[in-house]
């Protein structure tokens, strides 16, 4: 599959509104000067690795249903979330107290 993005071609487009009404999707951000406008509210390049990842489950995610398909790719990224910890934690490469206190701004 092309750069094209799996699920937005497996579910027929995915488009947020400028609106503001999902505030999941958009968020009204200040900028320095104090003029208000939109941006997007979830990494995009992330979202396009998931794509990629899953394009090799694409034959089988396309036969279900959305239910089906929802809970599917949950499990797929749980066993992935917990094959990476378990990987992280062999290697002792895990994020520290002190990394979490200064991304929490308690440092």
């Amino acid at each position: 599959m092309s750069h094209a993005i799996f699920a937005c071609q497996l579910r027929g487009g995915i488009r947020a509104p400028a609106n503001g009404s999902q505030p999941d999707l958009v968020s009204v951000k200040t900028d320095d000067n104090g003029r208000k406008h939109t941006t997007r509210a979830f990494n995009t390049e992330t979202a396009e690795q998931l794509n990629a990842w899953l394009t090799g489950y694409e034959a089988q995610l396309r036969q279900m249903s959305d239910i089906n398909f929802d809970f599917s790719v949950h499990v797929l990224l749980l066993l992935y979330k917990e094959l990476v910890e378990k990987r992280v934690g062999k290697k002792n490469e895990g994020l520290d107290d002190e990394f979490w206190a200064a991304v929490d701004g308690t440092d």
